[in-house]
């Protein structure tokens, strides 16, 4: 039995070895035979079939793992806010040609570039730029609705403000301005 695992071990070695380079078999007058990768005196080269690979010998190749690539937001750090200052909610505004301002303040925090304002009227854009300061000119009379967005340089829409609502008041020559109080002829 010792013989049997003797015999397995040297045949085992001498199979690894393959990988390295040539096997070499000598045997003694006794019958022992010694296998070996170095070339002994009297020893004979053995060609050795190699074994085959199993799912166990393949080795896969190394990897390092990797951090996962960071996708950057340039807007993830931008605040913003906006509210319009001027006219405040459902004012009158006495405009006789439907000329008045519009004035908003915004603070926008960690924006890289000028951000860019977009009034609307009654839901129609009228105004993109970077003022905050708009005068509107032949205003229909009536009820009217007003907000500003504001956008990034790309067009990534940041902030908007409530709906201000303004009743534009115009003279009209088919309702003429009533007469003083007091009569005044004469």
């Amino acid at each position: 039995m010792v013989r049997n695992a003797l015999i397995i071990l040297t045949l085992t070695l001498a199979v690894l070895s393959t990988a390295q380079g040539q096997v070499y078999k000598k045997c003694d007058a006794d019958g022992r035979c010694t296998y070996t990768d170095k070339p002994l005196e009297g020893a004979e080269t053995v060609n050795v079939d190699a074994a085959p690979a199993t799912e166990f010998a393949k080795t896969a190749p190394v990897t390092t793992p990797q951090e996962p690539a960071k996708v950057v937001d340039p807007l993830a750090e931008v605040t913003a806010t906006v509210a319009i200052t001027s006219p405040e909610q459902k004012e009158a505004i006495r405009a006789n040609n439907g000329e008045f301002k519009v004035r908003w303040q915004a603070d926008v925090q960690g924006l890289q570039g000028r951000p860019i304002y977009q009034l609307y009227l009654d839901t129609q854009p009228i105004y993109r730029g970077p003022l905050t300061e708009v005068t509107l000119r032949d205003v229909a009379r009536g009820e009217r609705r007003l907000q500003v967005r504001v956008y990034a340089p790309d067009d990534t829409e940041l902030a908007r403000t409530d709906i201000t609502v303004v009743y534009v008041q115009r003279a009209s020559i088919l309702a003429p301005r009533p007469p003083a109080a007091g009569g005044g002829n004469g």
